[in-house]
């Protein structure tokens, strides 16, 4: 899941189904006897492993590689 920190308006933009994958986590999370998590906590805690993974955390999104599946034509 993609979040971005913007920085100039002080704020991060979620993906659009953010809220129905959190409410999906959660409900997993119950069923499996753990407590539901709130979102920033969810974006907190991957903020912080994604920090502490390495010293080369910061990406330009050219830097980034895609792999995109090719469409099959049914032509």
């Amino acid at each position: 899941m993609r979040i971005v920190i913007d920085t100039e308006k002080k704020y991060l933009i979620v993906p659009d189904n953010f809220f129905t994958k959190m409410e999906q986590l959660n409900d997993f999370r119950v069923e499996n006897g753990l407590n539901e998590i709130e979102p920033l906590d969810y974006i907190k805690s991957h903020f912080e492993k994604v920090v502490a993974a390495s010293d080369d955390c910061l990406k330009r999104k050219s830097d980034v590689i895609v792999r995109r599946i090719p469409r099959i034509s049914n032509r």
